[in-house]
């Protein structure tokens, strides 16, 4: 490991994302925003989940799909550097190993989630929603973009067209923000959502996260799930930078 190799690649996607500056940050939190004022302010804002408010309840949801988001966002980033700037050779041309490459591109990811994450965490204080810090907290947050970082580079090599990264978007993590008990809790779905609800990363990581924050017990089980997740894709994202530098 070369931690100035991991530098190097951390410091490219800092200068690319530097140019978007504020709308990069606008992006980050428009449409979490949407969702809270939808569900929040216009659904539930005189709801109560299990004796908490529902506006608690969504916040934390939030935090945890934002994070999501625009910690997988790097994926296109990525395909976009593979298929039509032809600039991620560059990084397997360059002294430094398909180990700093990973690490670099995972680190950034985790890197914008946790930015995307405290944005949501600052909007919810606007509205007047303070949720409480503490250190299970902000491991479950950075934890949780980390899971979605890794996942990130291994899905944005392993596909093989810059649609098909499209289709992963529109059948996996859309779907995902939705049945990971982001918005509702999941014990209210059918069966075989319920189900599948329980394979899913971001349902750990939304339960992990929420626990914290609300103050409930912690699901280590949950936790556990998102470090397997976390091994998982990080094995998966650095043997697929490898395959590709073959």
């Amino acid at each position: 490991m070369n931690l100035k190799g991991i530098w190097a690649v951390i410091y490219r996607d800092i200068l690319r994302e530097k140019k978007r500056g504020i709308r990069s940050l606008i992006g980050m939190m428009l449409s979490p925003l949407l969702f809270f004022i939808a569900f929040g302010w216009g659904i539930g804002r005189n709801i109560d989940i299990g004796g908490v408010s529902y506006m608690f309840f969504i916040l934390s949801g939030l935090i945890a799909m934002n994070g999501m988001n625009t910690a997988f966002s790097t994926a296109t980033t990525i395909n976009v550097e593979r298929f039509y700037w032809k600039t991620f050779e560059e990084f397997q041309i360059a002294p430094i190993s398909n180990f700093d490459i990973s690490m670099g591109k995972i680190i950034f990811g985790l890197t914008k989630g946790f930015i995307g994450s405290v944005l949501i965490y600052l909007l919810g204080m606007v509205f007047g929603i303070i949720l409480k810090i503490n250190f299970l907290f902000i491991i479950s947050v950075m934890l949780n973009c980390l899971m979605f970082s890794s996942m990130a580079l291994w899905i944005a090599l392993l596909v093989k067209t810059h649609q098909q990264q499209g289709d992963f978007n529109s059948f996996i993590m859309i779907p995902m923000a939705f049945l990971s008990g982001t918005f509702f809790p999941i014990n209210r779905f059918p069966y075989v959502f319920k189900a599948i609800s329980l394979i899913l990363p971001l349902t750990h990581s939304t339960n992990c996260i929420r626990a914290a924050v609300l103050g409930n017990n912690f699901p280590y089980y949950s936790f556990m799930v998102v470090i397997g997740y976390i091994i998982l894709f990080l094995i998966f994202g650095i043997k697929c930078v490898r395959d590709l530098s073959l």
